[in-house]
């Protein structure tokens, strides 16, 4: 249990005090760091939109990324098969040929046309330059990421700032001048 919410400081004016005096110091290292609260919330309004922005990237990069790994599977398959189709121009009983290696042939048309539809030329597209986009892709995501993960954590401790400090002015009256010098005069 918190020793905080014990009976001791309920019934302990001094324990108070002290509780009240801690507050205080964190309430003041937050407010030091986050400066007002409207700066404070600006910031957080600013981060918020920045963590929207990189995840609307991070969702952009896994889009490409699935792009480059449909392209390199088409690709290896027309690497893969393009000794069927050469062979094929080269055979003298091309139905008899066809028909003994239709599915070769039809994967390397197949694969053909998705790489033409992509825009890209199938005999001067490589396998491996496909999975060297990937690859880059891959570290550009984990970059964004990062910043993202790092944004969140900062996101977060703002938040906390700017809910701490709300908290202690919601929870501390507002001392006009009088009740300072009645207080005072107590002591």
């Amino acid at each position: 249990s918190d020793v905080c919410s014990s009976d001791l400081f309920k019934d302990n004016p001094w324990l108070n005090r002290w509780a009240d005096k801690k507050d205080l110091q964190s309430v003041a290292h937050a407010y030091a760091q986050a400066g007002d609260t409207v700066q404070l919330q600006e910031k957080i309004d600013a981060a918020r939109k920045e963590a929207s922005d990189i995840q609307a990237s991070i969702v952009g990069i896994d889009k490409k990324l699935r792009t480059l790994k449909e392209l390199a599977v088409c690709v290896r398959s027309y690497q893969d098969s393009k000794k069927y189709a050469d062979a094929y121009k080269k055979v003298k009983d091309k139905e008899k040929f066809y028909e003994n290696h239709e599915s070769q042939m039809i994967i390397f048309e197949a694969a053909e046309r998705e790489i033409r539809a992509k825009g890209l030329d199938p005999a001067k597209v490589t396998y491996e330059q496909v999975m060297e986009g990937i690859d880059k892709l891959k570290e550009q995501r984990k970059s964004v990421q990062a910043e993202y993960r790092s944004l969140s954590k900062d996101l977060s401790e703002r938040e906390q700032q700017l809910e701490m400090i709300k908290e202690y002015l919601a929870k501390t009256p507002l001392q006009t001048n009088e009740s300072r010098r009645d207080r005072n005069d107590v002591r």
